[in-house]
């Protein structure tokens, strides 16, 4: 409905294969993404008691160039994935200080005299993993007490830090296997662009007019750097 009411002209067609491409990774939680939006978007306009069926064209992960493309790159595999160095440095945070300053206030909370349980930083990274997911589900989460708001913050920009090197402007190998994507986007400009240019000729074939595209953060993340967007003048250290 958010969408409708910002893009009203965009979807204001009637659904057709012809009128909307909508394509999904093979995972399941990105299926349902792509079928929950779609059940929304063109809810009560159905020939089914207002159920509009559609057609989602899904690839297998090993053959899915254009969505997981990170997944068909042996080079980004081994300069990013499997990067020793540069893993290290990522991890090297987690035993800074920062962190272990953290470590020791929810040793405290919860076995400050260590007698059964001696907390290591993989379990502390787990405990905030589990915060974070229940309290965006669930709207709060009982791990979130042995965390202040700027632990939090600590283990935010950790994250921020992985997703830098590994996904963003950390390295530049990370947008340009990005390509197949950037490619078919302007493909699909260009194709509207061309019809709008020539509109009254019966020879043009007709456009889709809605492409929507759901993948992963691993997608969507190297695409925003390939076009330039939110580049930080200072580098994520």
């Amino acid at each position: 409905e958010r969408f409708q009411n910002r893009f009203p002209t965009l979807f204001c067609q009637k659904y057709s294969q012809q009128n909307y491409s909508i394509r999904s990774t093979d995972l399941d939680r990105t299926i349902q993404s792509a079928l929950s939006f779609s059940q929304h978007l063109f809810e009560g306009t159905g020939p089914l008691n207002g159920y509009q069926p559609i057609a989602l064209d899904v690839d297998r992960k090993t053959n899915d160039s254009l969505l997981r493309f990170f997944d068909l790159c042996p080079l980004y595999d081994k300069e990013t994935l499997q990067n020793e160095t540069l893993l290290k440095f990522i991890d090297r945070f987690l035993v800074g200080p920062e962190v272990q300053n953290i470590l020791k206030n929810v040793q405290r909370k919860i076995d400050p005299a260590r007698t059964s349980w001696n907390i290591t930083t993989n379990q502390l990274a787990v405990m905030y993993r589990i915060c974070a997911i229940e309290k965006a589900n669930f709207g709060d989460s009982l791990w979130c007490d042995l965390f202040t708001n700027g632990d939090q913050e600590v283990f935010e920009y950790q994250y921020d830090l992985k997703s830098f090197w590994l996904k963003g402007y950390g390295n530049a190998l990370n947008w340009n296997v990005s390509c197949p994507l950037i490619t078919d986007i302007i493909n699909n400009l260009n194709s509207s662009a061309k019809v709008d240019e020539q509109k009254g000729y019966e020879d043009m074939e007709e456009p889709t007019k809605v492409v929507l595209r759901f993948a992963h953060a691993e997608t969507l993340i190297p695409l925003v750097c390939a076009l330039g967007l939110y580049r930080d003048k200072e580098p994520l250290l």
